[in-house]
């Protein structure tokens, strides 16, 4: 059944992309994509973690079923697609290789976590968790569509932007510690205890996880500081203004 599901997922999201390149080039298309996936694993995500009380009063035995038997495996079926798309366009990508890897190891690591708790079945709340994660993921699209029209010095470019920064930090750099902060706390056990009382290749997976998206914000600060430092809007008035160029007198 797992592996049906994950095949359906690869046909459904290379389907969609295919749909998309009949418009768009290869990685404007791969990325179309993702802002799908995105968005509709972000919408399963948060509607776990805030409406769905019975997963948020036992964080680890709290049950959503479809979470572990279609979601996860859809959503593997994507990270699939998507590390094939991204070698396809590799040879697109010249100077861009560290963050083309970087991006892969990433979605080798979901997709063995996914594959985890697909096969466990448990810890349904965390996979919400897990899966509100991509509420930025359009936002870092969007930014892409932007820089490759042009339109970095925009407003469109710098709301973006601002909203990438803050979206990350709250769903990605913030969610696992959170996640861990709630289980030691319905656990009555301090956050360490909590720690040492999770299973190792959970432990793994979620430091693992929690590295890259520390690594990604990393970028996407550098990033904003680039926008800010570029930005007339943000440069010193007496920056702007053009000193008058006075004349030695003979």
């Amino acid at each position: 059944m797992l592996v049906l599901v994950i095949a359906s997922g690869i046909l459904l999201w290379y389907s969609l992309f295919q749909a998309f390149s009949l418009r768009l080039p290869l990685r404007a298309a791969t990325k179309a994509v993702g802002i799908v996936h995105a968005l509709w694993g972000s919408a399963l995500g948060l509607y776990g973690v805030f409406a769905k009380p019975e997963l948020r009063t036992d964080i680890i035995r709290g049950s959503w079923p479809f979470l572990s038997t279609v979601a996860a495996p859809l959503s593997v079926g994507f990270f699939i697609t998507d590390s094939y798309l991204m070698m396809k366009a590799g040879s697109e990508r010249k100077g861009d290789s560290s963050a083309g890897n970087s991006a892969f190891v990433h979605h080798l690591v979901l997709i063995f976590a996914l594959l985890g708790y697909a096969s466990v079945g448990r810890g349904d709340f965390v996979a919400a968790a897990f899966s509100a994660m991509e509420l930025s993921t359009p936002f870092v699209h969007v930014r892409w569509f932007l820089e490759k029209s042009g339109r970095t010095r925009t407003v469109l470019y710098m709301v973006n932007g601002a909203m990438l920064t803050v979206v990350f930090f709250l769903v990605r750099v913030c969610n696992m510690p959170a996640v861990v902060f709630f289980y030691a706390r319905q656990r009555r056990a301090g956050v360490m205890d909590a720690l040492h009382s999770m299973p190792l290749h959970c432990l793994f997976f979620t430091g693992a996880i929690q590295a890259l998206n520390t690594f990604w914000f990393s970028k996407v600060c550098q990033g904003a500081l680039e926008t800010l430092r570029k930005s007339d809007l943000f440069r010193p008035t007496f920056s702007r203004e053009k000193k008058p160029v006075h004349s030695k007198k003979k």
